[in-house]
């Protein structure tokens, strides 16, 4: 298991998922077709934005956000930023979404008791997704889970 300090910063849109994760694919798939995803991959200032999907667990709802990185504010898209934090990473590839639910079922199962026992949250409330070399058949995606303690400003 590694780990990873860095900040991140992202322009994006964000919703409350009053279902769960059994909505992040139609929030997906809604935000593509809308041609959001393709907006916001231009409005970043990046050469090589990555793509993002953050959930942010709370007590009575899930609030995920898609997004990719960028240095600059948007006047279209909010911004997020989560200060620099230690992040547990595990790194996987392949077909989505089938590709990245293994990946999350994997690191709970094979590490689900250490990250809670050296995560200083103690309750991990965020599960960071990072897309790269996304296509519809294959893709590159880092999972980044918090160790330190997390400030998100929005």
């Amino acid at each position: 298991m590694k780990t990873e300090v860095r900040s991140i910063q992202i322009i994006g849109t964000a919703k409350t998922l009053k279902n769960g994760r059994s909505e992040i694919a139609d929030f997906w798939k809604s935000v593509t077709t809308s041609g959001q995803l393709e907006q916001m991959y231009q409005s970043s200032d990046l050469n090589d934005p990555h793509f993002f999907g953050i959930s942010i667990m709370e007590p009575d709802n899930l609030q995920y956000i898609i997004g990719v990185d960028s240095s600059e504010q948007s006047e279209i898209f909010d911004s997020f930023k989560i200060a620099s934090a230690t992040w547990f990473k595990f790194s996987g590839s392949g077909k989505l979404p089938d590709a990245i639910q293994e990946l999350q079922e994997k690191i709970w199962q094979e590490h689900g008791q250490e990250i809670a026992a050296s995560s200083e949250q103690r309750d991990v409330a965020i599960n960071i997704e990072e897309y790269y070399d996304m296509t519809p058949d294959f893709s590159k995606f880092n999972i980044l889970i918090p160790q330190s303690k997390i400030i998100i400003k929005h």
